[in-house]
């Protein structure tokens, strides 16, 4: 079921906390910058206790200062009453039994809006249905690898079939279809069989991006199983922490999830500081473009925003363009700083992860062998970008700090290098018992990188 909600950010202990009301009193202060984003977590901090449980009892009992309006996530049943119902759902969640919890859901317009609705999922969630590469890396850094069942991710579709090794050894595949917009919409004669043959499999965590995932949640639903929407990807800050510690708490992987997300917090505040300490003078006009260099990200794309959140500045306006229009205007090599090309793990470079062949002619033949050309050449390596070898591959599928920061190296190395390094190697730790901690594993790579390579 789902239920419309406005959400506003309001400030507290430096970080924004998605609530219902502006009038939110009492409850410890977060000091990981998000709340969990549950309904019964009433003081909206990290987790659901007895402390929530008071609260409740306190309106219950017509206490003065409690009520719905000051303390709206209180109404763990979401009915607009608080009574014993609320205290008895808190109750379950502390005993860890069987309940129904409503919680909010993210949803993202493609580029930077993130807006929530509200959610019923039954709780707790075990047998888990994912998708989408940044979902699988939550759930392995929150040690659920054994806990996966379904994935559109398995068998020849697996993106980094070596870094999900572990989650992917008997997991039934999700089939999944795309349409022109990239709208994606998921097999729900899979999703049975799955729910048929794993009978905790009830919950599909799914990426709030776009409708890349799920567009067909409906029907999903219908089924008797519930769609989770994590803002995993986004380059929001709060709902991206907050949806961390949802991950956790369906999962009853908190306190991992307490970790992953003050990491996060950690590098984006970092980032944000590097970003915002960065003089003008050193600013990197970028132009980033997305698996191929055929269109520019405009502003409103979420890869072009991540590089703004880095530090860079755009070379153009809020709408993505196509290279040919890009050419034609003549931009091509107007203070063109920085190119910026995301690349993923899969058939053409399995560098990531992977099988740890990096595809560098196939990369380096994206530009060079493009088919918009003035006489014989590429426009790409007529670009002062491409002669300076200020031309970058940066792995795309991170969820949002990381990406932000391997952003932010590719641009400005030298202010990025110390905490891109050790977040990575915290980062990579976390992953199947840290076996990819000491591999050596890169990220981003230079036009100099690729051609020694």
């Amino acid at each position: 079921m789902i239920l419309a909600v406005v959400v506003v950010a309001v400030l507290v202990g430096g970080g924004a906390i998605a609530v219902i009301s502006m009038n939110n009193k009492g409850g410890e202060s977060p000091d990981i910058g998000a709340a969990l984003p549950v309904y019964g977590n009433a003081n909206l901090d990290a987790k659901i206790n007895g402390d929530d449980l008071s609260i409740i009892q306190n309106i219950i009992d017509k206490k003065d200062g409690y009520t719905i309006s000051a303390y709206p996530f209180a109404d763990a049943c979401k009915d607009g009453e608080i009574n014993d119902k609320d205290a008895d759902v808190v109750k379950k969640i502390i005993n860890k039994e069987g309940t129904t919890v409503y919680h909010l859901n993210y949803y993202n317009d493609g580029a930077v809006d993130v807006k929530t609705k509200v959610a019923d999922t039954k709780w707790p969630c075990e047998d888990l249905m994912v998708t989408y590469n940044s979902i699988m890396f939550i759930m392995a850094s929150l040690g659920l690898d054994d806990k996966v069942v379904g994935a559109t991710s398995a068998g020849k579709g697996n993106y980094d079939a070596y870094m999900y090794e572990d989650m992917m050894k008997d997991v039934e595949p999700i089939t999944v279809a795309y349409d022109a917009q990239w709208n994606g919409t998921l097999d729900t004669s899979s999703i049975s069989s799955i729910m048929t043959k794993h009978t905790k499999a009830h919950t599909v965590f799914v990426s709030g991006y776009g409708n890349y995932d799920a567009n067909n949640e409906s029907a999903i639903e219908a089924l008797g199983c519930d769609v989770v929407r994590l803002c995993e990807s986004n380059p929001a800050r709060d709902e991206t922490l907050a949806s961390v510690l949802l991950a956790g708490f369906l999962t009853q992987t908190m306190d991992k999830a307490k970790d992953l997300t003050k990491l996060y917090a950690d590098i984006w505040d970092k980032c944000d500081a590097i970003s915002k300490a960065l003089p003008d003078s050193d600013k990197e006009k970028f132009a980033v473009m997305v698996a191929t260099p055929d269109t520019v990200a405009g502003t409103s794309n979420q890869h072009n925003y991540k590089c703004r959140i880095a530090g860079g500045a755009s070379l153009i306006g809020a709408a993505s363009q196509d290279i040919d229009t890009w050419i034609l205007e003549d931009e091509y090599n107007k203070s063109l700083d920085k190119i910026i090309l995301m690349t993923w793990s899969n058939e053409n470079n399995g560098h990531f992860f992977g099988d740890h062949n990096l595809k560098s002619s196939k990369l380096i033949a994206d530009f060079t062998e493009h088919p918009m050309k003035l006489g014989d050449k590429s426009v790409w390596t007529l670009t002062d970008a491409w002669a300076n070898k200020e031309v970058y591959y940066v792995y795309g599928d991170f969820p949002t700090a990381m990406d932000i920061l391997a952003r932010g190296y590719a641009m400005y190395p030298d202010y990025y290098g110390d905490l891109y390094k050790d977040s990575c190697d915290k980062l990579l730790s976390l992953i199947s018992g840290g076996k990819f901690a000491d591999k050596g594993l890169k990220f981003v790579f230079s036009l100099s990188d690729m051609e020694s390579y």
